[in-house]
């Protein structure tokens, strides 16, 4: 099977020969804490919640409501958030634009402009 070379010389989809990207740990090490964080903070919410219940007088079907609230708040911002950070990148929308328009009604699904 004979592969195809560009005008460079080079196969393409290859890295090139300086090896791969060095900002790739920098990108690990946010995206491990940003992961921390959104791990924290649940565990925050639910070791709070019973105290915030029993302070606010809340019953226990109420606080279902509560977390459910909260599940949908916090989805909502980390959606907006991630639609805001593609339309700041400058080379176009990445990957979680198409993903998080996969689950979105198809009414509200609209192509990313790009500058």
């Amino acid at each position: 099977m004979s592969e195809t070379v560009s005008p460079t010389g080079k196969a393409p989809g290859r890295a090139d020969a300086g090896g791969p990207d060095a900002n790739r740990w920098k990108a690990l090490v946010f995206i491990a804490i940003a992961q921390l964080m959104v791990v924290l903070d649940a565990t925050i919410v639910n070791i709070a919640l019973p105290s915030a219940q029993q302070d606010l007088g809340i019953s226990d079907g109420n606080r279902q409501w509560v977390v459910t609230a909260y599940a949908l708040a916090f989805g909502g911002l980390l959606l907006f958030g991630g639609r805001i950070a593609d339309l700041w990148d400058a080379s176009g929308p990445s990957w979680s634009v198409s993903a998080a328009s996969r689950w979105r009604p198809r009414w509200a699904a609209r192509p990313p402009t790009r500058r």
